[in-house]
């Protein structure tokens, strides 16, 4: 963790090193997802390094590992994570993600196929929602902390690769319309960001590649009223390299009369 800190650190350092000609990123441009569970000492190191939002997953399964019928969510976890943030000052940005085993036997699946599996999810993401928006009981029990409420929500995550779903454009469009419309009844100021896209997936197929995906879902009936932003994972090793995906993905949104849709 330590080493993907400080790699996050040089890379900050090189992009503020530029020459004067260049354009400088605005405060909180940038900032880290981490592959662990961060500790106290994690994001003092991120809060130093000038970081101010955090990506971090929300596992369905971890909060709800049985019907909440039968046991209370257990937010205990995720409540640590954000105390830590928020006292650092950094905005918690969660990706909503994973079906629990007592609803499904496949975890990487968007949960629409039956209406249990669309009535558990919106049950969760509510609950998720009124704890840690703008109006949360997180914040209500916590009033010694930072006011730093979630306002973005990832949801899902490189759903155009078969790790983390089916690629199916058309049953990521029906989570997204689900979720749109339980977010805004449960917070009208949050925003729903598409889980992040793998940039260029090998194996095509059973993969998607992103502008495909993306292009298919905007084509799904009655979705695009139902996000807010559009993410994506480019996995390169220079940020230049970065420029043909964001340009294929800015392509497709333009083509589909939707250029003002933040990217992140």
């Amino acid at each position: 963790m330590i080493g993907k800190l400080l790699q996050a650190v040089a890379a900050l350092v090189l992009l503020v090193a530029q020459p004067a000609a260049a354009a400088s990123p605005p405060p909180g441009f940038v900032g880290i997802s981490p592959q662990s569970a961060p500790s106290e000492f994690d994001f003092d190191l991120m809060e130093r390094a000038g970081l101010r939002s955090v990506r971090l997953p929300l596992y369905w399964g971890n909060v709800e590992s049985v019907d909440p019928f039968f046991a209370a969510p257990d937010w205990d976890g995720y409540d640590h994570a954000v105390a830590l943030a928020a006292r650092h000052g950094m905005r918690v940005l969660p990706f909503v993600w994973g079906t629990p085993e007592w609803l499904a036997p496949e975890t990487r699946l968007e949960p629409v196929a039956t209406a249990r599996q669309r009535r558990a999810w919106s049950g969760f993401l509510r609950r998720a929602v009124r704890r840690y928006g703008a109006l949360g009981s997180f914040w209500r029990e916590h009033e010694d902390l930072p006011y730093m409420p979630v306002r973005l929500w990832e949801i899902w995550n490189e759903q155009n690769i078969v790790t983390f779903g089916d690629a199916d454009p058309e049953r990521f469009a029906r989570l997204v319309r689900l979720s749109g419309r339980v977010m805004r009844r449960a917070d009208p100021s949050a925003k729903l960001i598409l889980g992040g896209f793998f940039g260029r997936p090998l194996q095509v197929p059973p993969n998607v590649h992103s502008g495909d995906f993306l292009s298919r879902l905007y084509r799904a009936r009655n979705v695009k009223r139902w996000f807010d932003g559009v993410a994506l994972h480019p996995y390169v090793s220079h940020a230049a390299a970065m420029r043909g995906q964001i340009r294929n993905l800015r392509r497709v949104m333009r083509v589909h009369n939707d250029a003002a849709t933040p990217l992140y």
